[in-house]
């Protein structure tokens, strides 16, 4: 889980198992900051007093040395119990700062704006987000935009809880599932026009996406697909590969490759009803 904000002082709570040891790790881009990492016991709170101080960090920074504080915390209570960390900027000017946690819940705020870590938060790659795969709803540990130059993040958005060729199964979740979704929709656009650059690429995913006319900074310009296309699109057509793929998204799946005027598909390994019957399989497997 990974929290990304600016400046002040903060509270997130989270639970850890009984004899369970978690990890918390704070660093942040001014050196010139001096920041300190704070955890308390949540417990407290959930009764309406004030969280308890347990422990903070008081190493010296701000003078160029690193900009990082970590801090172990160990739950002997017996019972699952809620903690939390704070944040307290003892000097120098405001900064953006990232959180960790290794061996504990699910934060409470977990994904706050400018929430993606790098590489996603890279101004030049395609960062996709997850949504659930029959909802359509964004999963809750989908990270959110913008980065930290006020670029619009995620790109667009691909379904999880799905099946791929190594793994079947509901537990399929994470942006790392969805990804793949994003990478193969490029690998089909980059086989019909292989002389499009990065940029082309990423504009070609984003224009056509579910939200193309309404990005928002939590699903990007939406879900990635080929078959809609949104009015401003009007170039850039006619390849066989191309119009395969849009006749699959609109016309269905049928036997054999589709004639649309003048083009067809050639001859492939992989008929286009083989590869319906697999996807088929795949997909009941994880109803």
């Amino acid at each position: 889980w990974i929290e990304v904000t600016s400046g002040g002082i903060e509270h997130n709570a989270f639970t850890i198992n009984p004899e369970d040891t978690a990890e918390v790790s704070l660093s942040w881009n001014n050196p010139a900051t001096d920041l300190d990492l704070c955890l308390f016991d949540m417990q407290v709170a959930t009764t309406g007093g004030p969280p308890t101080l347990i422990v903070c960090t008081e190493n010296p920074q701000g003078s160029g040395e690193p900009a990082t504080e970590l801090l172990e915390l160990s739950n002997k209570t017996g019972a699952a119990h809620r903690y939390g960390y704070g944040l307290v900027r003892r000097s120098g000017p405001q900064t953006t700062y990232e959180t960790r946690t290794w061996g504990t819940g699910p934060l409470t705020h977990a994904n706050p704006a400018a929430s993606i870590g790098v590489p996603g938060n890279m101004a030049d790659v395609i960062t996709v987000g997850a949504v659930a795969w029959d909802t359509g709803r964004l999963q809750p540990y989908s990270a959110w935009g913008p980065n930290h130059m006020g670029d619009r993040k995620p790109e667009v958005v691909g379904p999880d809880e799905t099946a791929t060729s190594g793994w079947v199964g509901a537990d399929n979740t994470g942006t790392s599932y969805a990804a793949p979704h994003v990478a193969g929709l490029v690998a089909l656009m980059l086989g019909a026009a292989p002389e499009m650059s990065p940029s082309q690429v990423k504009s070609r995913i984003t224009d056509r996406a579910s939200l193309a006319e309404t990005p928002d900074y939590k699903h990007g310009w939406g879900v990635a697909q080929l078959g809609n296309l949104p009015s401003a699109i009007t170039a850039i057509r006619g390849h066989w590969a191309e119009v395969a793929i849009d006749w699959a998204f609109t016309g269905g799946i049928t036997d054999g490759c589709p004639t649309l005027k003048e083009l067809t598909c050639p001859d492939l390994a992989v008929t286009r009803d083989e590869m319906f019957t697999f996807l088929q399989r795949l997909g009941s497997a994880t109803s």
